[in-house]
């Protein structure tokens, strides 16, 4: 064991969009937040975003399969941490190959569950793909076409993928696709330029389904040093809620806050991050909300002067 305890406060919620009741379609977001239970090597958070268009009718499943995939990376990781950390040593830090590996066992795991539910589950089968136009059908192709490795099969499962995982030496932001990822550090709340995909607009976004999503994932790795004190991240349903960016990072600021209070249960603080998702997408964008974190430093005494300030 090469942790002895380590300090992680983590949760995480998805809230049905407001148009998605109204439109009795179902939550396409899925997150997660977890600690390794036994010996507390690492503290996973991440959060999925499946595409809800008519020609990703399954999309609701791929963000379930791509949270499923995050949980298995980062228990391969933690399996392999020896020899990941003794190889990042002897390189003298990481490089965009380790990033580039974790990326392609994402997208590998993620491929292997769609096609075994396609597999299971034929498109020709489903309501869903048989309302669909003659073009959007052609654009998803036959159903049996994962025989041959075509991709594009799988664009009915359609998803975003954000994902922070945090271990004793190091800690890693993978992102794909719109959503955000909030760093607490310094007593600075802060987005990092780095993983901000600027191309994204039109209502467009990078998918798992995409053929070229290996290329389209950024980045960020943390050191032991540098690690930051807390990291958000969310699906676009919550920051299209408000107006500007300083109110989402005081809406984050005070999921932090509830979190670190001791004073709650945590049955409680769940209550009331749902409620305050539930407020957000009725008063806000519609779409679905999801939200998952990691903190690793008591920083209660920032977020409350953070939170005064905002106040005043």
């Amino acid at each position: 064991m090469f942790v002895s305890k380590m300090y992680f406060v983590t949760g995480n919620a998805s809230f049905i969009g407001a148009s998605h009741v109204r439109n009795k379609t179902v939550c396409q977001d899925a997150s997660i937040s977890l600690v390794e239970e036994r010996t507390r090597k690492y503290a996973l958070s991440a959060v999925s975003d499946g595409h809800g268009s008519k020609k990703h009718f399954r999309s609701e499943l791929g963000s379930k399969f791509a949270i499923e995939c995050a949980k298995e990376v980062a228990e391969k990781i933690s399996r392999n941490y020896h020899k990941i950390l003794k190889n990042l040593k002897k390189y003298g830090g990481y490089d965009d190959n380790f990033l580039n590996y974790i990326a392609s066992q994402i997208i590998i795991l993620w491929n292997k569950k769609c096609i075994e539910h396609v597999k299971n589950h034929p498109y020709v089968n489903d309501e869903k793909y048989l309302l669909l136009t003659d073009e959007d059908k052609a654009s998803i192709n036959k159903d049996n076409d994962y025989i041959n490795g075509d991709i594009n099969n799988l664009k009915a499962y359609g998803a975003t993928f954000l994902m922070y995982i945090r271990f004793k030496d190091f800690s890693l932001v993978l992102k794909l696709g719109d959503g955000n990822v909030l760093f607490i550090k310094d007593e600075k709340i802060y987005e990092d330029e780095s993983i901000i995909d600027n191309n994204l607009k039109f209502n467009l976004t990078s998918s798992l389904c995409s053929e070229d999503a290996l290329k389209k994932f950024n980045y960020k790795f943390f050191d032991k040093e540098n690690t930051p004190d807390a990291v958000l991240i969310s699906s676009d349903g919550i920051i299209n809620s408000f107006e500007n960016e300083q109110y989402f990072y005081t809406y984050c600021a005070k999921v932090v806050d509830l979190y670190l209070k001791e004073d709650k249960s945590y049955e409680d603080k769940i209550k009331e991050l749902l409620e305050s998702l539930s407020y957000i997408t009725e008063t806000g964008s519609g779409d679905d909300c999801s939200i998952a974190f990691v903190i690793n430093k008591d920083i209660s005494q920032f977020i409350k002067e953070y939170l005064a300030k905002k106040e005043n």
